[in-house]
């Protein structure tokens, strides 16, 4: 049995995209109700089927309530162990001969298996996941104040990401990881697309004045378990040397930041949101993040 971690807080147009060329392809952005990116990928023989792009997951997710679709043999399931973002849970996993994202395509992709109920769409659909396994072999444009997704095999087009910030990052066990800045304090920094806010640690918390924690929540993960978390206002820090202020974070300390070893270091979880009216573009080719707020 194999262990996976997927961070993931998920907590008529067709999938052929807008431009079409051998090596880049732009496809329009949906948005589920609680405001993760989606693109629309077809899955053997699921037809356009709506899928978070999420950095925070090694290999993909798809709905269990889709099975039967997807008409796989046997052999094909097999049981995993997933550390989720609130917990862990023995999942079984499918290897899927195909997955198609406009004329992308992948062989043999692994996914678990694992009805996200809460994310579900308004026609019925319940969302999966593209993780690492096919993220990596892009440059992935989320440019959300125009509303696409631009994925482009291999490195970015210099000219896409002419004007923006830009932060190295490092690829370790499958995540996209970064250095910030906050108040001073020097922070590991997990990329997570597939989660909406970002979440702090209280090794972090504590040494920062002016960031305010207002009312307990809770939060739900993949794996069904629920965990309290604390709103924050007046969180800012800095990716080498660029600022970025969100508008609201939360301050949490789940059960994947010890199975990550931050237990009591500084942790952040970089969600999508502080950069909701403008772009993030992963460039796992340069291994370097651009954005603009």
């Amino acid at each position: 049995m194999k262990n996976v971690t997927s961070l993931s807080l998920i907590a008529a147009l067709c999938c052929f995209g807008l431009q079409a060329s051998p090596e880049k392809q732009v496809f329009p952005m949906h948005l589920t109700t609680k405001g993760h990116a989606y693109i629309l990928a077809d899955l053997g023989q699921v037809k356009n089927h709506p899928m978070v792009l999420d950095t925070g997951a090694q290999t993909g997710l798809l709905p269990e309530s889709i099975l039967p679709l997807l008409k796989l043999d046997d052999e094909a399931l097999s049981p995993e162990q997933a550390v989720g973002a609130t917990g862990s849970v023995t999942m079984r996993s499918a290897t899927l001969a195909s997955t198609v994202v406009g004329h992308f395509e992948h062989k043999q992709l692994n996914y678990l298996l694992r009805d996200m109920a809460n994310l579900t769409l308004p026609d019925g659909k319940i969302p999966g996941i593209l993780g690492h396994d096919f993220l990596h072999n892009y440059c992935v444009d989320l440019n959300f104040k125009e509303a696409i997704v631009s994925l482009n095999k291999g490195a970015c087009d210099a000219t896409a990401v002419a004007g923006l910030q830009a932060t190295p990052f490092k690829i370790e066990n499958d995540f996209i990881w970064l250095t910030a800045l906050v108040q001073g304090v020097s922070t590991d920094v997990l990329l997570d697309t597939g989660a909406h806010h970002s979440f702090i640690n209280t090794p972090l918390f504590q040494q920062l004045s002016g960031v305010t924690k207002g009312k307990a929540e809770e939060t739900k993960g993949m794996t069904e378990h629920t965990q309290q978390r604390y709103v924050l206002k007046g969180l800012s820090y800095q990716l080498n040397g660029h600022k970025v202020d969100e508008a609201q974070s939360y301050l949490a300390d789940m059960h994947v930041f010890n199975h990550l070893g931050y237990g009591d270091k500084p942790f952040m979880l970089l969600g999508i949101a502080a950069f909701k009216n403008g772009r993030m573009v992963m460039d796992y080719s340069s291994n370097k993040m651009y954005f603009q707020q």
